[in-house]
């Protein structure tokens, strides 16, 4: 194809005015805070996180409501088509091949998860957490800004969609110290888990599928010392019962285990091992108190904080 060679020339003045009239145009959608946010509500169906407030200092942490953020997420252009091609070609590939293990539904853990059975339908829901430092992190006051930051992932997209970073949805955000306090943990973590298992158990609908969404929860994904944290464990892993899916001792840690024998931890065991450790204010077995998720539909401490192989191997000390 043949491109002209001919200069088009265009006035600075047209240009300017150009300029002009954008600026102008932000400056009237935002003239101020509550002008601008309802300009979002409007043209981008922006709805305004759950601030849950701890005390009338003004403490408080934030909730994006997750229903509206999977919503908008579903609503672009193939991407449900893409959720559920995905979902169905792993569910065949895995019966065609039983030795296959390639989602959470291929698991022991999916067996007894009740929401799954009930719509076998459903998508599966990963939850995220991590801390982050926003202050220089060698100073004197690293952990005062400390922020929790928990994300959700839709883990039923293909694998090269689930690693970018839009695929990740923002799910809460508190400052680390506040969740060190009980009643503000629990006011915290129950606007979550209301929000949570309002969507496992309604669903949602959007205008790119026929049918009414259900999604399920599978996992929570943490690094050891805040998967022992949710899963109200002790958080020291240099003494006594340190493990989550074990009852191996510190002790044991360094004999091959070829030569010991040591039992798993199940659901069972876990809630006697509970109410002994609740009645007697003191660790049993590693556990010290209820879990932050025990409402949470699908979740146990047991099955539902697997380990991260990268911080155990990759990054970890091996033992």
């Amino acid at each position: 194809q043949n491109l002209s060679t001919e200069t088009v020339t265009i006035p600075v003045s047209e240009i300017e005015e150009i300029f002009k009239q954008i600026a102008e145009t932000l400056q009237n959608v935002a003239k101020n805070e509550y002008q601008f946010i309802n300009s979002c509500k409007e043209f981008f169906q922006f709805e305004e996180p759950k601030k849950v407030q701890f005390n009338e200092a003004g403490d408080c942490g934030y909730i994006v409501p997750i229903k509206n953020s999977i919503k908008q997420f579903l609503n672009k252009p193939d991407v449900i088509n893409l959720l559920i091609t995905n979902k169905n070609e792993t569910i065949s590939s895995t019966k065609r091949d039983t030795d296959l293990l390639l989602t959470y539904r291929d698991g022991v853990a999916a067996s007894s998860n009740k929401l799954l059975h009930k719509n076998k339908s459903s998508f599966l829901l990963q939850l995220y957490s991590d801390d982050i430092s926003v202050t220089n992190p060698l100073g004197p006051k690293k952990d005062e800004k400390k922020l929790s930051l928990f994300y959700y992932i839709i883990d039923d997209m293909p694998p090269i969609v689930r690693s970018l970073l839009s695929s990740i949805g923002f799910l809460g955000i508190c400052l680390t110290k506040f969740l060190s306090n009980t009643t503000y943990r629990r006011k915290f973590f129950e606007t979550m888990i209301n929000d949570l298992n309002t969507l496992q158990t309604e669903g949602l609908i959007v205008s790119t599928s026929t049918e009414r969404l259900y999604f399920t929860l599978n996992l929570i994904a943490a690094d050891n010392l805040a998967a022992n944290d949710y899963g109200g464990f002790q958080k020291n892993f240099s003494n006594g019962y340190f493990c989550r899916m074990c009852y191996m001792s510190y002790a044991l840690r360094s004999i091959p285990i070829t030569d010991i024998s040591f039992r798993l931890r199940s659901e069972e065991s876990h809630e006697q091992h509970l109410q002994k450790a609740l009645q007697s204010n003191d660790f049993i077995f590693g556990i010290q108190r209820q879990s932050d998720f025990s409402s949470l539909i699908g979740f146990h401490p047991i099955k539902s904080l697997p380990f991260d192989i990268m911080h155990d191997f990759s990054e970890g000390k091996q033992y």
